[in-house]
């Protein structure tokens, strides 16, 4: 019994991420579970913040999109999805550009 509830563990965490890229940076996905940014946005759907997913096809064509990006996620702003205003959040220019990096690298 204690295997099979252990296989089926592996089977869940598998599917539950299975969703994400194949290049996604584990660290990335980590570092926005850590700073808690999954609460409001997530990879593939709307939740409190627009899904990742449209946040890189939106602005991946951008020649600073790291910058613009990385800025808006240290700086927090408003008005540019129709929702609500993301607060200004605590994170290093590192920490952010990570995200933005992350975030830019799944419009494939």
């Amino acid at each position: 019994m204690k295997q099979y509830l252990h296989a089926l563990a592996v089977i869940a965490w598998g599917v539950a991420f299975s969703a994400l890229p194949v290049n996604a940076s584990w660290a990335s996905v980590e570092l926005a579970q850590k700073k808690a940014c999954l609460a409001c946005h997530a990879i593939q759907h709307h939740r409190v913040g627009p899904a990742y997913k449209l946040v890189a096809q939106r602005y991946g064509s951008r020649p600073d999109a790291v910058e613009y990006l990385s800025n808006s996620i240290k700086n927090g702003g408003g008005g540019r999805w129709a929702m609500g205003v993301m607060p200004r959040q605590n994170l290093t220019d590192d920490e952010a550009r990570q995200l933005a990096e992350w975030i830019l690298s799944l419009a494939n």
